[in-house]
């Protein structure tokens, strides 16, 4: 009996010691049903997403079928359908603005340029458009250029544009898509003002050519009238337009040079006739 007491008394030791450790167990963490919902939620989103693109992506509804171009007017829309290298029946969404805009831009008329979509299947191309105003004559050509100093074209034609003669960029640097060096550039802002003032008395289509050789004497060529205006350094231009107005309207038809490179409140303009060569 004592063992029996023995081993029952040890039996109820251990038992007592496993109650105990199982007493001291922390007890297990319940599984967080919000936070697996929420994250079950954000899959489906993702997976939804997804398929959304790929729908998009691959989907004939978003082939381009038509391509508006805007607000050109030198390029067609065909030139710029052409240099966007956008092909009718690819995806909207494949193309790339940044590319496209790249490409256009190589022509030297395009300024800047916008893409936009319209979905589900038209391209809308904005265009902004530089224009020539003047010419440089170079191997009896004339290249283009705006008043911004960019070179736009070179072609044989002559054009209703004044021609600027004494500019210092290079001739090899005379070409497409360049610009005039950054003396010239000063020089075709004085050219500005002084072909703004001529506007502003309608004597502007009489100038034919402007020399900028001397930033101290500008001369203005006017072919039709038979006539060199020298301005001097293009100051108190409005007050020297409305001379060499009157001058050219008096001496119409006659051949000589207008001088209005002096101090008007001193020394007013005057006409100088060339003497005709006499015959044997």
């Amino acid at each position: 009996s004592y063992r029996y007491g023995r081993r029952t008394f040890g039996c109820s030791c251990v038992s007592s010691q496993e109650n105990k450790r199982r007493t001291e167990q922390k007890p297990k963490k319940k599984v967080n049903v919000k936070f697996v919902k929420a994250i079950f939620k954000i899959l489906c989103l993702i997976g939804l997403i997804a398929g959304t693109i790929s729908f998009i992506m691959i989907s004939p509804v978003f082939n381009i079928t038509e391509i508006e171009v805007v607000n050109n007017q030198k390029l067609s829309d065909d030139t710029y359908i052409s240099l966007s290298g956008i092909n009718y029946g690819e995806n909207i969404y494949r193309i790339s603005k940044k590319e496209i805009k790249e490409k256009v831009k190589e022509n030297a008329y395009v300024e800047s340029i916008e893409i936009n979509r319209k979905i589900p299947n038209k391209l809308i191309i904005a265009a902004k458009e530089r224009v020539a105003t003047y010419m440089i004559a170079i191997d009896g050509k004339y290249m283009y250029i705006d008043n911004q100093g960019y070179m736009l074209e070179l072609s044989k034609n002559k054009i209703d544009f004044p021609i600027l003669k004494g500019l210092e960029t290079q001739k090899e640097e005379i070409k497409v898509g360049n610009r005039l060096c950054d003396n010239d550039l000063e020089k075709l802002n004085k050219v500005l003002e002084i072909y703004q003032n001529a506007t502003s008395v309608e004597i502007n289509n009489l100038i034919t050519e402007i020399d900028v050789g001397d930033k101290t004497n500008y001369k203005l060529i006017l072919e039709k009238e038979k006539k060199t205006v020298h301005l001097g350094e293009a100051d108190d231009l409005m007050n020297k337009f409305n001379w060499i107005k009157v001058t050219v309207e008096q001496e119409k038809g006659k051949k000589g040079d207008i001088y209005a490179n002096r101090d008007l409140d001193s020394q007013p303009v005057f006409f100088s006739p060339t003497k005709s060569k006499k015959k044997d």
